[in-house]
């Protein structure tokens, strides 16, 4: 596991040695346990400044990882077996990532507290980006009820 701060990140996963280049259950484990074990590290430090909201992606936009799962029973999606459909994928990988970056973070408080700086960075380009595009449709003259939108 990696994150980068430029550049191309390498994403693999497999799932009892097959390749699954769609990803599948067994990433959003590792997502979801990521995410909880950088949020609980930043939480814990007081590193989040007022205004700014952690989200999943903002962890995972950057992150570099090589991820292999040993699943006793893997449902695939699909007859080529590009994504992995197992609900139980989730909660085990979530199970094993997130107490093990917990503990690494908490012994390396400095690489942790850089590692937030990257995390807290993103979230707060994503809201920035978030509120351009939120100026943007209310600059319109009318506003439509419900889904219906403006055109540009």
């Amino acid at each position: 596991m990696a994150w980068t701060d430029e550049g191309a990140t390498v994403r693999e996963s497999y799932v009892n040695l097959i390749p699954t280049p769609a990803g599948g259950t067994h990433e959003a484990g590792l997502r979801e346990g990521l995410f909880a074990a950088v949020k609980g590290f930043v939480e814990l430090h007081g590193l989040l400044p007022k205004g700014v909201r952690l989200m999943p992606e903002d962890v995972f936009a950057r992150a570099s990882f090589v991820l292999s799962a040993r699943v006793l029973d893997p449902q695939f999606q699909g007859q080529i077996k590009e994504r992995l459909n197992s609900r139980d994928a989730v909660r085990l990988v979530s199970a094993f990532a997130r107490p093990q970056l917990e503990l690494w973070l908490n012994q390396h408080v400095d690489h942790g507290k850089r590692l937030a700086e990257l995390v807290i960075r993103q979230a707060q380009a994503r809201q920035r980006s978030a509120q351009r595009v939120e100026k943007r449709k209310s600059s319109g003259v009318a506003v439509l009820p419900g889904k219906l939108t403006d055109c540009e």
